[in-house]
C-alpha cells in the first residue's frame, strides 16, 4: 500500500497537492527512488504528467548517463513539440561528434520529414550527402554526371570550332593580302596608261 494516498472527485483539485512558497526555486513535490522511478504519472484519458510554468520550463529532465527525456508511444507521436511563437522542437548538442537533432527509421521509411508552404528546409552551413539525392523524381547525382558529360562534349566542340575559326582567319588574311597586291598592281598599270595617254595627246597637239 502507498505510504501517502489521496482521492479527489473534483477535476479542479488534485488528489495529492504539494505547495512551496519559498523564493529560491523550491519544489512543491519531490520524489526519489533508489532503483525505480522517483515519480510516475498515469492517466486513462488525459496527460500522465502535466507541467506548467509562467516563466521557465514546464518540464525538465536531467540525467548523468541516460536520456534527459524519453518519449514512447504505440499509436501516436513519441515526442511532440508545439509553440505559438518559437520553434516546436529544438535540439542542441555540445559534442563535435554528434548532431543537435538525429532522425532514424528502422522500418525503412523516411527518417526525417519536413513540410512547409514555403521552404521545407533551410541549411545555414555545409551539407553532406553520402548516398542518393533525389529532387522532383530526378537522381541529382546521375543528372550531374550526365550534365558533366554534356559539358565535356561541348568543350570539345568549342575547341574544334576555335580551330576552324583560326583556319578561316588565316584564309581571310591571305585573301586580304592578295587583294591588296592586285590593287597595287592595277594602280601601276593605270598610272602607266594615263601617262601614255598624256604623251599621245601632247604629240597630237604638236602635229596639229
Amino acid at each position: 500500500m502507498p505510504v501517502i494516498r489521496g482521492d479527489s472527485a473534483n477535476p479542479n483539485e488534485g488528489a495529492v497537492q504539494g505547495v512551496s512558497t519559498a523564493n529560491d526555486q523550491a519544489m512543491g513535490v519531490y520524489g526519489e527512488a533508489a532503483h525505480g522511478s522517483g515519480v510516475i504519472g498515469r492517466s486513462t484519458a488525459w496527460y500522465g504528467v502535466y507541467g506548467h510554468s509562467v516563466s521557465q520550463h514546464a518540464v525538465v529532465g536531467e540525467s548523468d548517463q541516460g536520456s534527459g527525456v524519453v518519449g514512447l508511444a504505440r499509436k501516436w507521436i513519441g515526442v511532440y513539440g508545439e509553440s505559438a511563437e518559437y520553434e516546436g522542437v529544438r535540439g542542441l548538442s555540445k559534442s563535435a561528434d554528434h548532431g543537435g537533432v538525429v532522425a532514424l527509421n528502422e522500418a525503412g521509411g523516411a527518417a526525417l520529414y519536413a513540410k512547409s508552404a514555403n521552404d521545407a528546409g533551410v541549411f545555414d552551413g555545409n551539407v553532406v550527402v553520402t548516398r542518393r539525392l533525389t529532387a522532383d523524381g530526378l537522381d541529382v547525382g546521375v543528372s550531374l554526371r550526365d550534365l558533366a558529360g554534356q559539358v565535356d562534349a561541348l568543350r570539345g566542340e568549342v575547341s574544334r570550332l576555335r580551330d576552324e575559326v583560326a583556319v578561316l582567319r588565316k584564309i581571310r588574311t591571305d585573301l586580304d593580302s592578295q587583294i591588296t597586291k592586285q590593287r597595287e598592281d592595277h594602280k601601276v598599270d593605270f598610272d602607266n596608261n594615263l601617262d601614255l595617254a598624256r604623251r599621245v595627246k601632247t604629240l597630237e597637239e604638236k602635229v596639229l
